[in-house]
């Protein structure tokens, strides 16, 4: 009884890029991501006006989530998108009811800046130039 079709290509993806790296590749990706977070992370505390929503620091990596005072997040979202071309995600994020504990009414959510293998210091260092000039 399921409501949709399963994620078959989403599952495939996924096959195709564990059998694409080893342990030791893993390891490293995932040892980049979590320098670069907290890179990220010690970098947007310095922004005025800025609002993070962290999780504890030894669980967190790859996922940021903030907003800034003034803003709605999807006024963010299109201000980083239009003038600066940075992808961002913003608003519930499928999950309304976490959004009452944090209490992020005023700004109808959050931005959320994702950070993969493929981001680099300077992709961090572009978000916190423009959420600064911002």
């Amino acid at each position: 009884y399921e409501p949709a079709s399963p994620n078959v290509v989403a599952a495939a993806g996924l096959l195709a890029a564990v059998r694409e790296l080893t342990a030791d590749e893993i390891g490293h990706r995932l040892e980049h991501e979590k320098k670069l977070t907290e890179y990220l992370v010690h970098s947007m505390k310095n922004i005025h006006g800025i609002k993070l929503y962290l999780p504890p620091e030894k669980s967190h990596v790859g996922i940021i989530a903030f907003n800034l005072a003034g803003y709605k997040a999807s006024d963010i979202g299109m201000i980083l998108d239009e003038d600066y071309n940075i992808a961002v995600r913003t608003g519930y994020h499928c999950a309304p009811l976490v959004h009452e504990y944090l209490d992020d009414r005023e700004y109808l959510g959050v931005v959320r800046a994702s950070i993969s293998m493929f981001t680099g210091f300077d992709d961090a260092d572009a978000l916190v130039r423009a959420l600064g000039e911002i």
